[in-house]
């Protein structure tokens, strides 16, 4: 008589469960591996194309432009006086 045993047993390896936070309410400093964004650093980085986002005036900004071009790349506007 000879038995045979499973590799596994009918239980499988459990893996530790995730524990979730709502980080979105916690601000920069608290979240552990805080990261920054700099837009700067992105427009003058050669990793980046020089399409990553379109600069333009404020004045040029209206419903117009949209229906014609939508918003398919980010804007860039520096100065934000004409767009209130």
């Amino acid at each position: 008589f000879s038995s045979v045993v499973p590799l596994h047993s009918g239980n499988r390896d459990r893996k530790e469960r995730k524990h979730y936070t709502d980080d979105w309410a916690l601000g920069d400093e608290e979240i552990e591996g805080r990261r920054s964004f700099r837009l700067e650093d992105k427009m003058e980085s050669d990793r980046f194309p020089q399409c990553f986002v379109k600069e333009m005036l404020g004045i040029d900004f209206n419903l117009s432009y949209l229906q014609r071009h939508g918003f398919s790349t980010p804007l860039l506007f520096r100065d934000k006086t004409v767009l209130d």
